[in-house]
């Protein structure tokens, strides 16, 4: 410990050795009673062997008058409470339900302990497992009716609890530890993330509070069959079927090859639009288009120069799932622009496209099993903040100004502009990230962005 005094003057309190500030008890959370007089509080202090730290829960008069007491003590330490509506107190830990036994969440196939949800009685007395689950119980929260809601990881292929257990013991006895990723991205920080379905759900609900408050309905009720029928088909296309081929593009090609992939969209969309809109576009267009598409393939051609040449898959299948993928986008702009044609608004527009993409990727999700484990990536407040943030930004607004740009310019156009998202994304990133931003990427930033001058001044 380094301190601005000299060795004779330190005091032989915490703050003057490091053994004592070490041993310092650590309150990690609060969980106040439904009626305000019982506060909980999770204290850390450092275990026996002076190794790592255990948390306790203890009792605190918010009042004062009390003094504090301890309510739970065990080897693995407890956290996660929170209180019933009765006064009850519930909380997650590894503890053995019985001294002889092994830890709760633990089995006879020898797998390592999982923490259980304990009651312990507002009355006295000892606590009692209430929940035991195969992955263990991660958080709980109650409400004011008494509903309790908790959180268990299970594997993505598990139908219910009693399948990912089975799982689980097959994977134990295997002696299987890998986890396999078929989706991009897979991690946030230290949580594991679900797939984009997430986020097309969220959108979906958000797009339709939106829709409540401007239009008066949750759901365009105003919208033609023929308008949901392309929007619809507009969805499913750029959203489960663009997205599900980018995706694997991403994980084979990596992710610079991949939105090179993807700057096919815009050229494909101006050859879908000719003959199916009758969009023909004029030499500002084309050149607009060329300088915007080429401004972004000239800064990601240097991004993925410094990838890592690891591919999970056939390059010749990387390939074909990243054009698969633009076709995808270029389908879903002109369908949707097919359907702006008519009258619709964009963000009724919006509603629809949105909720035929989400609907058929959690059908597909449905189908693998894997719902339980998306809706598991939310469970952390901050990763759902950001899932949440990201939504608005995304799906939400993002989706929504598109189908607002489709339809007041060509489609070839409007995809042209929306193209340059990456070389945008990397300016952001080199800001809050630290990411560097090279000349190159300066003046294919400031081409692309002359590009879409062209496509307005034209």
């Amino acid at each position: 410990m380094i301190v601005d005094v000299r060795s004779d003057e330190q005091s032989a309190g915490p703050f003057g050795d490091l053994d004592a500030y070490v041993n310092l008890p650590r309150v990690g959370g609060l969980w106040l009673s439904p009626d305000g007089r019982r506060l909980v509080v999770a204290v850390a202090t450092p275990d026996h062997k002076k190794t790592r730290y255990t948390t306790a829960l203890w009792e605190v008069d918010p009042a004062g008058e009390r003094a504090a007491r301890r309510l739970t003590r065990s080897d693995d330490g407890e956290s996660a409470a929170a209180f019933t509506p009765a006064g009850d107190l519930l909380f997650t830990s590894v503890r053995p339900a019985n001294q002889d036994g092994p830890a709760d969440g633990a089995d006879a196939a020898g797998e390592e302990p999982r923490a259980a949800l304990w009651l312990q009685p507002a009355t006295g007395g000892d606590a009692r497992v209430v929940a035991n689950l195969p992955g263990g119980v991660q958080g709980v929260v109650v409400s004011d009716s008494g509903a309790l809601v908790l959180g268990s990881p299970l594997l993505p292929s598990s139908p219910d609890a009693d399948g990912d257990k089975e799982k689980r013991k097959a994977r134990k006895e295997a002696g299987v530890s890998a986890i396999l990723h078929e989706e991009y991205p897979v991690r946030y920080w230290d949580h594991d993330l679900g797939p984009h379905r997430t986020r097309l759900l969220v959108g979906a609900l958000v797009l339709a509070t939106v829709l409540w408050i401007t239009h008066g309905a949750p759901w365009p009720v105003w919208a033609t069959r023929s308008q949901i029928a392309l929007l619809a088909a507009s969805g499913l296309i750029g959203f489960a079927i663009g997205d599900t081929f980018f995706f694997r593009a991403l994980v084979i090609l990596g992710a610079g090859r991949a939105v090179l992939m993807a700057a096919l969209a815009p050229l494909l969309t101006a050859a879908i639009g000719w003959p199916v809109l009758g969009e023909r576009l004029g030499p500002m267009a084309l050149l607009g288009m060329a300088l915007t598409i080429g401004g972004v393939v000239w800064v990601l051609m240097e991004q993925q120069t410094h990838e890592h040449a690891s591919r999970h898959g056939r390059l010749a299948t990387g390939v074909m799932a990243g054009v698969l993928a633009a076709f995808g986008q270029a389908i879903g702009y002109v369908l949707s622009k097919m359907a702006l044609r008519t009258g619709l608004d964009p963000l009724s527009a919006n509603v629809v496209r949105i909720s035929a993409g989400a609907l058929a990727i959690w059908s597909y999700a449905g189908l693998r099993g894997q719902i339980g484990a998306t809706l598991g990536a939310i469970r952390d407040r901050g990763t759902a903040a950001f899932m949440l943030g990201g939504t608005t930004f995304g799906p939400v607004l993002g989706v929504w100004l598109s189908l607002a740009a489709l339809a007041h310019i060509e489609a070839g156009v409007a995809a042209s502009i929306i193209a340059i998202n990456p070389v945008l994304t990397l300016v952001i990133s080199s800001r809050f990230h630290g990411e560097p931003f090279t000349l190159r990427s300066l003046l294919g930033a400031l081409m692309a962005i002359a590009g879409v001058v062209v496509l307005f001044l034209r």
